[in-house]
C-alpha cells in the first residue's frame, strides 16, 4: 500500500508527517505521557498558582524569592519560566538555562508544581516573570510580579542620648518592611562591633499584635534593642544599628562623669559661655560707639 511504501522508502518523511498530525491535534493521538504516565495529555492542559496572593510578590533585598507555577496534564520538557525584560528561558522543565546560579527550579516528582526560586534577591531581579507550557492547542501561560524593596532601619528617640555615669542605658531601633525576623542585627560602637562585649546585651524581637499598646506597629516590623547596663565614660561616642540587607541608622551616646551637674548644662555651657561673651562684646562696641558720637558732636559746637 502507498503507507507500507512510505514507511519503508521514507522514514524521516512519515516520522516528520506523523508529528505534525500529532501537533495539530486537538486530542493528543495518546492519552498518557510515555516519560510521564501520570501525565494525562487527553485532558485539557491547566495553569495555576499555589500561591495566595497570586500575580504578585515582594520580598527584602537579599533574601530568597519564589514565583509558584501549578501545572496539570503537561509534560515537563514544555514547562518553562521566562523573564520578561530580556526575554531569557530561565528553566525549561528541570534544566536551568542561565549561568545565574541564583535561578532555579523546584519541583517535586510527580508533582504538579513549578516554582521558580531566586536567591540572595538584587534589585535588577524586580519585574515580570511568565511560566509558560506548551500544548497541542497552543501556549499558556501564568504571569508573576516580583517587588524588591530595601528595608530601612531607624533607632527610635532623639539622635542624641544623655546618661549619668553609671546608669543603664537602652537604645532600641526598629526595623520596617523586613520579611520575617532577621537572622542577625549587629550593633556598632564608632567601628567595633558590640554584641557580645560583656556589660552589653542585644535582643532582637519580630513584634505581634499588643492590643495593650499605645503604639500599633505596622506590619513586619522588628526592634532590636541594645542596652548597656552600666555606663562609663569609654561607652560614650556613636551607636550604630546594622540589620543585613538595610540602611543602617546612627545615634550619639554622652555619658556625663560629674552626676551632679545637670545633664543638660553639661551640653550647653560652652553654648552659653558663648552667648554670654557675645553679649558683651556688643555692649562694649556700643558704647564704644556712643563716645565717639558724643565726642564729634561735642566737637562740632566748638
Amino acid at each position: 500500500s502507498l503507507l507500507q511504501e512510505m514507511v519503508l522508502n521514507s522514514p524521516n518523511t512519515f516520522l516528520i508527517a506523523l508529528i505534525s498530525f500529532i501537533s495539530m491535534s486537538q486530542v493528543s493521538l495518546f492519552s498518557r505521557s510515555h516519560m510521564q504516565p501520570q501525565v494525562d495529555l487527553s485532558l485539557p492542559a491547566k495553569l495555576g498558582s499555589a500561591s495566595s496572593t497570586p500575580g504578585n510578590l515582594s520580598v527584602a533585598l537579599g533574601t530568597t524569592a519564589r514565583l509558584h507555577c501549578t501545572v496539570t496534564n503537561v509534560e515537563q520538557q514544555a514547562i518553562s519560566w521566562i523573564r520578561l525584560s530580556d526575554y531569557r528561558i530561565l528553566t525549561n522543565g528541570l534544566i536551568t538555562f542561565t549561568a545565574d546560579d541564583r535561578f532555579s527550579v523546584l519541583h517535586k516528582q510527580g508533582g504538579n508544581e513549578w516554582t521558580l526560586q531566586i536567591s540572595g534577591v538584587q534589585s535588577r531581579d524586580q519585574g515580570e516573570y511568565q511560566c509558560q507550557a506548551a500544548t497541542t492547542t497552543g501556549i499558556r501561560t501564568i504571569s508573576s510580579w516580583l517587588r524588591v524593596h530595601q528595608p530601612k532601619a531607624s533607632i527610635l528617640g532623639s539622635r542624641e542620648k544623655h546618661v549619668n555615669l553609671g546608669d543603664s542605658v537602652t537604645i532600641s531601633c526598629e526595623l520596617r518592611d523586613t520579611v520575617g525576623k532577621p537572622e542577625f542585627v549587629f550593633w556598632y560602637h564608632n567601628s567595633t562591633m558590640v554584641n557580645f562585649l560583656p556589660g552589653i546585651s542585644v535582643t532582637t524581637n519580630l513584634l505581634g499584635p499588643d492590643p495593650d499598646a499605645l503604639w500599633v506597629a505596622p506590619p513586619n516590623t522588628t526592634v532590636s534593642t541594645l542596652v548597656i547596663s552600666s555606663t562609663k565614660p569609654e561607652h560614650a561616642g556613636n551607636y550604630t544599628c546594622a540589620p543585613p540587607h538595610s540602611t543602617s541608622d546612627s545615634v550619639r551616646l554622652y555619658v556625663s562623669t560629674n552626676p551632679s551637674l545637670p545633664l543638660q548644662q553639661v551640653e550647653q555651657m560652652p553654648a552659653v559661655s558663648s552667648t554670654r561673651a557675645l553679649h558683651r562684646d556688643r555692649a562694649w562696641l556700643l558704647g564704644l560707639a556712643f563716645l565717639l558720637t558724643y565726642s564729634l558732636h561735642q566737637g562740632l559746637q566748638h
